[in-house]
């Protein structure tokens, strides 16, 4: 017993050190000069389209790590929703269990990001 509060027992042949569950997204992050003024048009810098969401980027990190992670969780059944589920299957992590969720769009984030700091 390692928690007495929840009953919880974690055999030694555990298939998963961590299980997450919870939120994916997809993040385009853009990486301007300086944050621009309102109503205003830049030009990027640098662009990028990557995985995110609290829990995928957990998950992935500790994979990173030699942890042997498991993600639950829903993606849509859009784009962007296979390009969060290949990138977080690409990086080691079980994804057995995530749902793919049927005329669903994605979350996704546009960050920009100051170049000057």
């Amino acid at each position: 017993m390692i928690n007495m509060r929840f009953n919880l027992s974690f055999p030694k042949d555990k298939p998963f050190d961590v299980v997450g569950m919870g939120l994916n997204s997809v993040d385009f992050l853009t990486v301007v000069p300086e944050f621009p003024a309102p109503n205003s048009k830049m030009k990027m810098v640098q662009f990028s389209k990557q995985g995110g969401g609290q829990v995928a980027t957990a998950m992935v990190a500790l994979s990173r790590w030699g942890v042997k992670t498991k993600y639950v969780g829903k993606v849509g059944d859009d784009e962007l929703g296979q390009f969060s589920l290949h990138s977080i299957r690409q990086e080691g992590v079980d994804v057995s269990s995530v749902t793919v969720e049927p005329n669903a769009i994605n979350q996704f984030a546009t960050i920009i990001v100051d170049g000057s700091t």
